[in-house]
This record gives C-alpha cells, structure tokens and sequence, in this order.
C-alpha cells in the first residue's frame, strides 16, 4: 500500500491519519501514528513538488503493532467529607490511565484500616485484607481475608477476631459462596456445611465443643429434608 504524507498528516488514500512523532534517523523516516497504533518503518521515500507543497511519497512501507507507552502511575487520596484542617482519609492508592492499579489501602472514620490490597486493570486480584463490622456498624470487629482472582473472591477466605483467632472460614468459587465452617472459640469446628447458590444444600454437620458431632442437617436447595442428632454418651 502506497501513503503520501502531507503537512505532518498520513493518508491511506481514504482518509487523513494524525501523526503523533516525526523524525528522521539512518536516512529512514519513522513514523508512530496515534490513531491506529502501528510504527511505520518507511524507505526509499520520493520528493514531489505539488502547487508548492511538499509532499513525501512513501513506497517500500513496513508496519508492525506499537508496544503500549507504559504511563506511569498517579498516586490518588479520597477523603471523607470535613473541613479542610480536619479531613481523613477515605483511601488512597495508584491510578493509570483512568483505572486503579497496583496497592490501595482503605480506611474508617476512626482512621483504622477497612480494607487492603492490590488491583490490576481497576479489579481486586491477589491477596486482600478486609474488615467486616467495626464502630461505624456497631457490629463486632472481624478480620477477613484471601485471595481476589479478576475482581471476585476465590478459594479459602478466613474471619479473625483482634486476638488472631479463627471464627469462620469460607469457600469461594468465581465470586461464590461454596462452603463454610465456623468454629468454636478453642479452635474446633462448631458447624459445616455446603451452599448451592445462596441456599444450604448438602449435609450439614453440628460438632460439641470436644470436636464431636452434635447432629447433621440434611438440605436440599435451602428446604431442611432430615435430621440425624448423635449420642453424646
């Protein structure tokens, strides 16, 4: 394909095409064009002379896809409404090009730390710390965490309290609720059970504080079907 270039502009024949650089180098003239992308590599170029404007008649033309300009992050603060002396931060991490990228970091109103992790293309991947409850909610304070993959929750997820204590783990499939089990103060299982969608589904296991059963439940897209209570003799 044969294009003119004309006062810092490239034509296909169709159609003008802005010109992002221009330069000339090893007697070759390159050209990087921002509409399309592509870095143009062009030899064996003619002068033509046309009602006394030059124009550059380019034969011998070689293309090939541009790599992306890696834009260098900004770094970005949200604040929580208040006066200019007294304002706290709401979060705070990296942007580029318009979308979250790499470590941000939220905060309550008290100034404690709500959430943390990275991001990649404005979606959660990779390990996450989250708080569930806390003063604003008058809920208990609990510490959960695990892993993002393209912006949904997924394998193991546990639930802490201040102590370091585990309280529940949780299973995720693409952003779904699987499995869960919560546990007893002294480390054993108090109850188990699987999810189908957002219902109990499955059996569902009770244990006593000694790590024994208690009793199952059986489930059937949320409908209780049976229940079988163990001894405790």
């Amino acid at each position: 394909m044969e294009f003119i270039v004309e006062e810092n502009l490239i034509s296909d024949g169709e159609g003008f095409i802005g010109v992002k650089t221009f330069r000339i180098k090893n007697d070759a003239i390159v050209y990087i064009l921002e509409k399309l992308n592509y870095s143009c590599n062009v030899r064996g170029l003619t002068f033509i002379s046309s009602d006394g404007i030059i124009e550059y008649r380019l034969k011998e033309i070689s293309t090939k896809p541009r790599a992306e300009v890696a834009e260098e992050p900004i770094l970005k603060t949200n604040w929580y409404p208040g006066s200019k002396n007294n304002r706290k931060k709401e979060s705070e991490g990296f942007v580029r090009g318009g979308m979250k990228e790499g470590l941000w970091t939220y905060w309550d109103m008290d100034g404690e730390i709500r959430a943390k992790g990275n991001y990649r293309d404005n979606q959660r991947v990779g390990p996450w710390e989250e708080i569930i409850g806390g003063s604003e909610t008058g809920l208990r304070r609990l510490m959960t965490s695990g892993d993002y993959v393209n912006g949904l929750k997924q394998g193991a997820w546990t639930q802490k309290d201040r102590r370091g204590i585990i309280e529940v783990e949780e299973y995720y499939q693409n952003g779904v609720l699987t499995r869960e089990i919560l546990f007893w103060d002294n480390g054993e299982r108090n109850i188990e059970g699987q999810y189908r969608g957002v219902k109990k589904n499955g059996v569902w296991t009770f244990f006593n504080r000694d790590g024994t059963k208690n009793k199952e439940e059986l489930y059937q897209d949320g409908k209780l079907i049976e229940v079988k209570k163990f001894s405790t003799a």
